[in-house]
């Protein structure tokens, strides 16, 4: 396990896919899911996939059809992109994780590195 010198904080959005083939921001959600302190790399990956079980549950309630969504996690000062998961409508009607999520770790990123010039960004 991967442990990052200090925690930092991400917040997590959920955008659905728009019109014109672009992602937006689910109108029927708040705009910040939630907040957390990450300090392992699973534990960025852990949020990303418990919050989505969480928003497919919620999109169901509320009634809010989309062929998709995906949750973005972003360090809030820089509003770098640390992480992302996409999760897709099954032919049964069940929303399921289309792959495993992309998160900074990944690229040997363990922080936003705020103010480092050249730092990665996933692109979104």
């Amino acid at each position: 396990m991967v442990t990052h010198g200090e925690g930092y904080e991400v917040q997590t959005r959920v955008e659905i896919p728009g019109s014109n083939g672009t992602w937006a921001p689910c109108g029927g959600l708040p705009d910040v899911l939630g907040e957390d302190m990450i300090r392992t790399c699973e534990d960025l990956s852990r949020v990303l996939v418990t919050q989505g079980g969480v928003v497919s549950r919620m999109l169901h309630k509320l009634g809010l059809v989309a062929g998709g969504f995906r949750l973005l996690a972003r360090e809030p000062r820089s509003r770098a992109l640390m992480g992302s998961v996409q999760w897709v409508r099954h032919d049964c009607g069940l929303w399921v994780q289309h792959d495993q999520p992309v998160v900074v770790c990944d690229y040997g990123v363990h922080g936003p590195e705020l103010g480092k010039p050249g730092r990665l960004e996933l692109v979104a």
